[in-house]
C-alpha cells in the first residue's frame, strides 16, 4: 500500500505517462489483468533523447533488477517508492514488444503460468524477434 506521499507521487508519474501515452506501453500483470494488491506497475517505452530525462524527472532511477531484462531491453529504470518500472527498448523493437503482449494477453494458458515461466516465455519470444526481426509479421501471428 502507498503511503500519502507516495500517493501522490504515483498520480503525477500517472499523468505524465498519460500525457505521453504514445510512448509508454502497460505490461505485465496490470495488462494481462493477473495483478494482485502488492503487484507492481510495469511499462515499455521506446528510447529517445527526451526519455532518460523524463524518468530521471520523476524520481527514476536506474534498476539493477535483471529480472525485467530480455535482448530488446536497453535499461530498466524504477521508481521503488511508487513501485513503477520501465523498459527502455530501441526503437526498432518497440512494435515487436507490443506484438509478444497482444499474443500472450490472448492466451488463457499463458496468463495461468507462474511468474517464473512468464518470464521464460516472454525472454523466449523476444529472443526469436531478436533474432528473426519481423517473424511475427506473418498473416500466422496476425491478432484478430
Amino acid at each position: 500500500m502507498l503511503e500519502n506521499s507516495s500517493t501522490a507521487k504515483f498520480d503525477n508519474i500517472m499523468v505524465e505517462f498519460k500525457r505521453h501515452a504514445d510512448l509508454f506501453y502497460l505490461v505485465g500483470s496490470r495488462f494481462f489483468g493477473n495483478m494482485t494488491p502488492e503487484s507492481d506497475w510495469d511499462f515499455f517505452v521506446a528510447d529517445s533523447v527526451q526519455i532518460r530525462p523524463l524518468l530521471r524527472g520523476l524520481g527514476f532511477k536506474v534498476s539493477m533488477d535483471s529480472s525485467y531484462s530480455d535482448r530488446l531491453c536497453l535499461d530498466v529504470w524504477g521508481h521503488d517508492e511508487c513501485r513503477i518500472h520501465v523498459q527502455i527498448v530501441d526503437r526498432i523493437h518497440v512494435n515487436s514488444r507490443e506484438i509478444i503482449r497482444d499474443l500472450l494477453k490472448k492466451s488463457p494458458m499463458f496468463v495461468n503460468l507462474p511468474k517464473r515461466d512468464r518470464a521464460l516465455v516472454w525472454r523466449i519470444m523476444s529472443d526469436v524477434l531478436y533474432e528473426s526481426p519481423g517473424c511475427f509479421l506473418s498473416p500466422l501471428f496476425r491478432i484478430r
